[in-house]
């Protein structure tokens, strides 16, 4: 992987020679490229040109404002951007509302650029392994191939659900994590996709159907989470092929309860087959997913009035600006 890319933003009317000691201290571990502040434009130009696989950025005085505007666009994958993998503010002159565009990217706030070294180093330490998606496909989300309304929908599904309102108790979702583990083994993601059906449940609109021996969606799942805490206690604690087969009985109507509050068999059965086509549909809608199967096909053209779609359809062909989304590497018969 190439060394990841440092962008220092100067205060608008400051020396380029600010930075000297920062840059001759990491240029041995990152690519550091000093950039005027005066123009977020120009600053997003200027690393968009460069195309890095993996960069962060760090603004000084009123150049942290800048900072945190294009912090905000890569999120967003607009001007051509990825997201970045954190934002430093130095001296900052950054406010809370020059902040509110940025929601996921790690954020270090340093008195001055003497720790900024320090801070750098430990920052990339920790976010190098935890890159939202492959530079790739973060880069095909960020084309001209790519709708705005697209892309403002696919880089929204990377913020984590935070404090938005849940159907279910903790126990309840700790119980369909374990169950969720077993139905949909996760391969090359690891989301907390109980958590994201949880904060869909509380909102309410689902998925527009529901089968008609089960109560709202809801009640559903909380009904069918307590039947299997009622009839398998202590189903997370059992080993997987117990689990496996536990799932199996729900599937096939064995396992249920005519207590109040509780789903039939029946019911189970049904819930049990909206609990596994949720699940695939949680999982298969995150970008992170769409790019471990890699899948391009939401890439059929940008906004312009003509779309450029597919040229082949043809298994084993591939179009020229088509790579493997995990690597970037060019695709080959």
């Amino acid at each position: 992987m190439p060394s990841p890319m440092l962008f220092l933003l100067l205060d608008a009317g400051l020396p380029s020679w600010r930075w000297d000691g920062v840059a001759a201290a990491l240029g041995d571990r990152f690519e550091v490229v000093v950039l005027d502040a005066q123009d977020a434009e120009q600053v997003a130009d200027a690393i968009r040109r460069r195309a890095p696989d993996a960069w962060l950025i760090a603004g000084a005085g009123a150049g942290a404002r800048v900072a945190a505007v294009v912090t905000a666009w890569g999120e967003g994958a607009e001007h051509g951007l990825i997201p970045p993998a954190s934002l430093l503010l130095v001296g900052s002159a950054a406010t809370e509302d020059d902040l509110a565009g940025v929601r996921r990217t790690p954020t270090t706030r340093l008195d001055d650029e003497h720790d900024l070294v320090d801070r750098i180093d430990a920052v990339w330490a920790e976010a190098r392994d935890h890159q939202a998606l492959p530079a790739a496909f973060a880069r095909l989300i960020a084309s001209d191939r790519v709708a705005a309304r697209t892309r403002r929908a696919m880089m929204r599904r990377l913020d984590p659900p935070g404090d938005a309102p849940r159907a279910l108790s903790a126990a309840q979702r700790e119980l369909l994590s374990a169950v969720l583990a077993r139905v949909l083994p996760q391969r090359g993601t690891d989301l907390d996709l109980a958590d994201r059906i949880d904060v869909g449940l509380a909102a309410g609109p689902g998925d527009g159907w529901r089968y008609a021996e089960l109560p709202p969606d809801a009640e559903a799942w909380r009904r069918g989470l307590d039947t299997i805490a009622a009839v398998v206690p202590g189903f997370a604690s059992l080993p997987a092929a117990e689990q496996d087969a536990v799932i199996d009985r729900i599937a096939d109507g064995g396992i249920g309860s005519e207590a109040q509050g509780l789903l039939t068999g029946r019911q189970m059965a049904l819930w049990c087959t909206d609990l596994q086509a949720e699940a695939v549909r949680a999982w298969l809608s995150h970008p992170a997913a769409q790019a471990w199967i890699r899948y391009d096909g939401f890439a059929d053209g940008g906004d312009g009035p003509d779309k450029e779609g597919f040229r082949t359809t043809h298994a084993g062909e591939w179009e020229p600006w088509q790579r493997d989304w995990r690597t970037g590497e060019e695709l080959r018969a």
